[in-house]
């Protein structure tokens, strides 16, 4: 089915709480977009919405640009089963921006009374979230239905891999190194010379805590309850086939039936010979013997 893709990107005003609170900053990300997501799905069509959601940290200059690439079926899940939506948004984008600035706010302030801020103040906290909480958030939103195999490529590019890859390397000698990277204002490809230690520097922007999962799902798309959904969706879009015993498979004719549970229907696997019986029977009767 058709999927929408999101993106959701902090504020570069945060940087510097990232830079000392990484993986606080970085879960209240995912948690705070799958909320305003659900919940303005809830409000507005009637279901659980799901997604699929990919943190990506860096810009074509590898300097810091946190964002969170999401994809997110073109429907909702009710509890009289899968409703799909026929609209080329799946919500207002700016609704959706300010529910998600409102409650990335909250989680923040409600990081830092619960002590998971350690290295920030009481009045550094409330003056830039003030601050913040006035300017737009950017929230982006296309329909991915024309363009879905390549939008999967370029998440999966980055999926398991982070900010830079050999191709981009130009120029590389003891003073300098040139990367090649794309300037979206111009749309052309340009040229950025750093020296060996900035480029580390900026590299290692981008190494994300231990253990962080960089893709999760939610949802209808979580691991919990997917395969449940999925079933009963195909089968709600008659796309569900119930597996026949038929075909190579054939009945023993003898009548016997399992030890076990006295099954009558036996499934036949194929035929054994004796050479191989007996050979078999050899080798155990040797592992016995202690040979």
């Amino acid at each position: 089915m058709p999927y929408f893709h999101l993106v959701f990107t902090l504020p570069h005003e945060l940087n510097a709480w990232i830079a000392k609170h990484d993986r606080v900053i970085y879960d209240a990300l995912f948690h705070t977009a799958w909320r305003a997501l659900n919940e303005l799905s809830q409000r507005k069509h009637n279901g659980r919405a799901g997604m699929t959601a990919v943190l990506h940290t860096w810009g074509q200059t590898l300097v810091r640009h946190v964002h969170l690439h999401a994809l997110v079926p073109s429907g909702v899940y009710r509890d009289q089963g899968w409703h799909s939506l026929k609209k080329n948004y799946f919500l207002p984008v700016k609704l959706l921006s300010n529910r998600f600035r409102g409650a990335m706010v909250s989680q923040l302030r409600a990081a830092f009374r619960e002590g998971l801020l350690p290295a920030l103040s009481q009045m550094e906290v409330s003056r830039l979230l003030n601050v913040l909480m006035q300017k737009p958030w950017v929230v982006y939103c296309k329909s991915a239905l024309e363009y879905r195999s390549t939008l999967v490529t370029y998440l999966a590019r980055y999926s398991h891999r982070i900010a830079l890859s050999n191709n981009r390397f130009q120029v590389w000698n003891n003073d300098k190194i040139s990367l090649q990277y794309r300037d979206y204002r111009s749309g052309k490809q340009s040229l950025l010379t750093l020296k060996p230690q900035e480029l580390v520097r900026r590299f290692l922007l981008h190494v994300l805590p231990r253990g962080l999962m960089r893709i999760r799902h939610y949802g209808c798309l979580s691991n919990a309850i997917r395969a449940k959904v999925k079933k009963r969706v195909d089968k709600q879009l008659g796309r569900y086939e119930p597996k026949a015993n038929g075909g190579s498979e054939k009945t023993a004719e003898s009548g016997c039936s399992c030890p076990a549970c006295g099954e009558r229907t036996v499934t036949y696997l194929g035929d054994v010979s004796e050479s191989k019986v007996t050979k078999r029977l050899r080798i155990l009767q040797s592992w016995d013997n202690g040979s």
